[in-house]
């Protein structure tokens, strides 16, 4: 029956995947369920279970992909999923030759909405450079020998030109500070101007569905031209006239996005007032006029084409490919997700982006205008597993973003080794050694990131003293947060309960006399106490024995 399959799937890849075992199926789609919390219909029913893998893949977000990527993307799923390395014999001959041969591979479009999850120290953030520009610069990152400071270099260079936002979530931030809210402004007179502010979603919203960074960006451009004419005036006010022949003057504040208005009342007394500048860009790209001062909002744009360049007619950009844009979103977990996102976390669903045949828009309850989410901006988050488990996720939101666990790489660390006093300890096997004892008392979730090591191995040589220092103020307070103090727990993790040499062990319980300290007191459940021995981070053979233990101690 498999060779049945592999012909459907040869002759119609955008209707069934290269997966023409029956249980490789079920087991994917096992897993679609568990993590994704999909609607999963059990089958035995090879075609079946194929329309389910493509309705799967479409909810995900992954349909606008060729069919060879998409049978490419559920071959590795199932390969990540289960650990089983598929034959060449399992799959259709189109994945085949795609696989085998470097000319057909294609680089897997990366999701639209995607979060990097695990516990502290294991370059969560640090990996958000890599995933950012295999969106925005996909060539740089496959270049061979590409350093990190050409990364950095690179992703600044996007985060200036405004094609990329980090932003970092916490217990006070709010829908105001990401999609709008209404903040108050003073006025030369004294008083408040209550105005409509965007957010940093919203923001990049807007710059992606224009889908031009700021250098390429007509209005932008025109406004800098405005910018350098009030320069070479006196007090930076231009001349301007409205629609219907009323001279005014404007003065533009960059910072602000604003422009004042001076104009002379039937009195002769002199008006100030204001505008803004997203008013006179909605007026030119879409004919929407809103907002204070609309004659003025015109007024501006009318100079803005007569005088600053700007194209009579804005570019519908039928001819050109909209750049991606990408969203940060650092500790994703330490904020209210449903109160940040609101009314969008269903906008954010890859079927419900604009443009898509299941596109949806919202009105925001501020502004009172339309809002939708494009489908070139990219949402990459990272969550602290040990902040919050990932259950503890809005599952709303968990089930519109690919999870990737970033586990703590104690490979990374391999040839670090210190010596000293005729021991020896390798770095890598220590941290490993503890993440395994770790996940034994406590979970996965807690484990410790190699990040914290990772100043040894940049080291020339890496000394005793630098260890001591990370285990000192690092591991051992990261410890006793995980354990809430529980000194016998982190004792295990330590292993001091298999040393000898009391020289050699992180936790001591201390020698008291307990009528002396009390008297006569009866005490009863006394606690079991710990001193902290400082002289054993200075002790290779204290780390050595972590490892494995003396041979002799029980």
């Amino acid at each position: 029956m498999a060779v049945v399959h592999r012909v459907f799937a040869a002759v119609a890849p955008s209707l069934y995947t290269t997966l023409v075992n029956v249980q490789h199926c079920r087991t994917l789609l096992g897993h679609f369920k568990r993590d994704f919390e999909l609607e999963i219909v059990d089958s035995r029913d090879w075609i079946a279970l194929n329309r389910v893998i493509q309705r799967s893949i479409h909810e995900v977000g992954l349909a606008d992909r060729s069919p060879i990527d998409n049978n490419i993307f559920v071959w590795r799923l199932f390969e990540a999923f289960s650990g089983t390395l598929l034959k060449a014999s399992d799959a259709s001959p189109s994945l085949v030759l795609s696989h085998d041969s470097k000319e057909h591979i294609v680089a897997t479009k990366p999701p639209l909405n995607q979060i990097l999850f695990g516990p502290p120290g294991t370059g969560k953030t640090y990996h958000t450079i890599e995933k950012a520009l295999a969106i925005l610069e996909p060539t740089l990152l496959a270049k061979p020998g590409v350093t990190r400071a050409e990364l950095k270099a690179a992703f600044d260079r996007h985060k200036d030109a405004g094609q990329l936002a980090f932003v970092t979530f916490h217990q006070s931030f709010s829908y105001e500070d990401f999609v709008e809210g209404i903040r108050a402004e003073s006025r030369e007179d004294g008083g408040l101007d209550y105005k409509v502010e965007q957010g940093v979603f919203a923001t990049l919203c807007e710059r992606a569905r224009r889908g031009v960074v700021a250098v390429d960006d007509p209005f932008e451009q025109a406004l800098q031209k405005l910018v350098e004419q009030a320069e070479l005036t006196e007090d930076g006010w231009l001349p301007m006239q409205t629609a219907r022949g009323k001279r005014f003057k404007a003065r533009y504040f960059p910072d602000k996005g604003t422009f004042a208005i001076d104009q002379e009342s039937r009195q002769g007394d002199r008006n100030h007032d204001s505008a803004n500048m997203k008013y006179v860009r909605a007026l030119y790209e879409t004919g929407e006029k809103g907002g204070y001062n609309t004659s003025y909002v015109q007024g501006m744009l009318d100079y803005l084409k007569a005088q600053c360049g700007l194209a009579l007619s804005v570019d519908g950009g039928g001819h050109r490919e909209r750049k991606p844009f990408v969203l940060i979103i650092d500790e994703i977990n330490r904020g209210n997700v449903s109160r940040i996102f609101g009314e969008l976390i269903t906008l954010i669903e890859p079927s419900k982006r604009a443009g898509e045949s299941e596109a949806l828009t919202t009105t925001l309850p501020y502004s009172k205008r339309p809002f939708s989410v494009p489908g070139n901006l990219y949402l990459i988050g990272t969550m602290n597993t040990a902040d919050r488990s990932l259950a503890g996720l809005d599952i709303a939101l968990r089930r519109r973003f690919v999870f990737e666990e970033m586990p703590p790489r104690a490979d990374l660390l391999d040839g670090v080794v210190i010596e000293e006093e005729g021991h020896k300890v390798d770095v890598g096997r220590l941290l490993h050694t503890l993440n395994q004892r770790i996940e034994v008392l406590l979970d996965r979730d807690h484990c410790l990131g190699h990040a914290y090591f990772m100043p040894l191995k940049a080291a020339v040589k890496p000394t005793m003293a630098q260890l001591a220092s990370i285990f000192q103020h690092q591991v051992l307070p990261l410890l006793q947060e995980y354990f809430f103090e529980d000194w016998q727990r982190i004792a295990w993790v330590l292993n001091d309960h298999r040393k000898s040499r009391a020289e050699a062990m992180f936790l001591t319980p201390p020698k008291l006399d307990i009528k002396t300290l009390l008297g006569d007191i009866a005490v009863g459940g006394q606690r079991q106490r710990w001193c902290i021995n400082e002289k054993a981070f200075t002790r290779i053979e204290a780390y050595a024995l972590t490892i494995e233990g003396d041979k002799g101690a029980q």
